[in-house]
């Protein structure tokens, strides 16, 4: 797979993870990357009480960014914030015996990349008011 040149790209295992606009991460791509088990779809990740309660954390406070989102068709996927990134993989890890070194590596490349813009991007990581 060909390197992509911008610094935002986020590649694992030779897999790019695509941002939307908001600089929210496709799960879908992750999820690929991981191995595409059928155990850790992103939408049985997204049936979780324990997700929705994330997503309603996330929300409170800040109305006017959504941090998961989903979008259809061919170009489509699941998005998130950091935040349920990180959720989504410590998952995968629970749910399946061995993408601990996917986990590990998600974990790295994220950290090294610029904060998400919009509504998120504070220095520490925590979102930030619009």
């Amino acid at each position: 797979m060909k390197q992509p040149q911008d610094d935002k790209v986020v590649v694992i295992d030779g897999w790019v993870v695509q941002q939307d606009a908001e600089g929210r991460y496709c799960l879908n791509d992750l999820h690929r990357a991981a191995g595409g088990s059928e155990q850790t779809k992103v939408w049985r990740w997204k049936s979780l009480g324990e997700t929705a309660e994330l997503i309603t954390e996330l929300k409170h406070g800040y109305p006017c960014f959504e941090p998961l989102t989903s979008k259809k068709g061919r170009y489509g996927g699941t998005y998130a914030v950091k935040e349920l990134v990180y959720a989504y993989a410590m998952w995968m890890v629970v749910t399946v015996v061995s993408p601990a070194e996917y986990h590990l590596k998600a974990v790295k490349v994220l950290l090294r990349t610029p904060e998400s813009y919009g509504c998120l991007g504070s220095a520490d990581g925590a979102l930030s008011g619009c």
